[in-house]
C-alpha cells in the first residue's frame, strides 16, 4: 500500500484550540527521509504531487476536512474553483482511494463543524456523500505504525488559519527549525515569502527577523 501523508500546520496553529507540537516532531522524525517531499503555502498546492503519488490511501491531518461533494450550495458547485477548502474533491481516482482525517478537537471541528469546509450541507458520516473508496476521520494523531506505509508527504502552512500568538512564536520557530533539517532553510524562508500578507502580519515580521531576514 502507498500512502500520502498530508499535513497542515494549522493543525497545532488553530486560533482557539493550539496544540502541543510535540506530535508533530514525532511525525516528522519518521518521514524526514523520504525522497518525494513537498512543502507548499497553501494546502491545494500539494494537488499535483498527491495526483502524481499512485496512492491508495491518505492520510490527512489537518484543522479542516479540505473535501466537500459535488452539489449546488450557497458557495456555489465544486468545480468553479480549486481552493484549499475542496481540493481533495479533485484527487485523480478518489474512488478507490481511502481517506482518513485526523482532526485536533472534536468539539470545534466536528460538533461545531468548523473542521468541515465549504459547503454547510455535507453530511460527513453520510455514505452516500462519500467521494473516496473509504472515509474515515479521527481525533489525534497517527500512529508510527499507521505511517509506515507513507511513500510521499506534503506539508502545507496555510497562512490564513495560522495563529502564532500569545508565547506561541517560539513553538513556531521550533517547527520551522524542524522543516529546515526536513527540507532546507531557503525551501522554507521561499514558501513563507510566498505568502503575500507575511510583511503585514505581525508575527510573520518577528518570524522573519528570526530567520535572519
Amino acid at each position: 500500500m502507498n500512502t500520502y501523508l498530508s499535513i497542515d500546520i494549522d493543525y497545532w496553529f488553530n486560533h482557539s484550540s493550539p496544540k502541543s507540537i510535540n506530535g508533530l516532531k514525532r511525525i516528522l522524525e519518521q518521514v524526514k527521509n523520504i525522497p518525494d517531499k513537498l512543502l507548499v503555502d497553501e494546502h491545494h498546492n500539494l494537488l499535483d504531487q498527491i495526483n502524481s503519488s499512485q496512492c491508495d490511501k491518505i492520510i490527512h491531518i489537518d484543522y479542516h476536512q479540505d473535501l466537500v461533494f459535488e452539489t449546488e450550495g450557497p458557495f456555489g458547485k465544486v468545480g468553479d474553483k480549486i481552493e484549499c477548502g475542496n481540493f481533495l474533491y479533485f484527487v485523480n481516482n478518489k474512488e478507490n482511494i481511502d481517506f482518513d482525517w485526523y482532526y485536533p478537537d472534536y468539539d470545534e471541528c466536528i460538533r461545531k463543524g468548523l473542521g468541515f469546509c465549504m459547503d454547510p450541507s455535507y453530511k460527513p458520516l453520510s455514505k452516500k456523500n462519500f467521494v473516496y473508496k473509504n472515509q474515515k476521520r479521527k481525533c489525534g494523531l497517527p500512529t508510527n505504525k499507521e505511517l509506515q506505509n507513507v511513500t510521499s508527504v506534503g506539508i502545507a502552512f496555510s497562512f490564513d488559519y495560522l495563529s502564532v500568538e500569545y508565547g506561541r512564536i517560539l513553538d513556531f520557530i521550533e517547527v520551522l527549525r524542524w522543516l529546515t533539517e526536513m527540507f532546507d532553510f531557503e525551501t522554507v524562508k521561499g514558501t513563507m515569502l510566498n505568502y503575500p500578507l507575511l510583511n503585514e502580519w505581525e508575527e510573520g515580521q518577528e518570524i522573519l527577523y528570526l530567520l535572519g531576514d
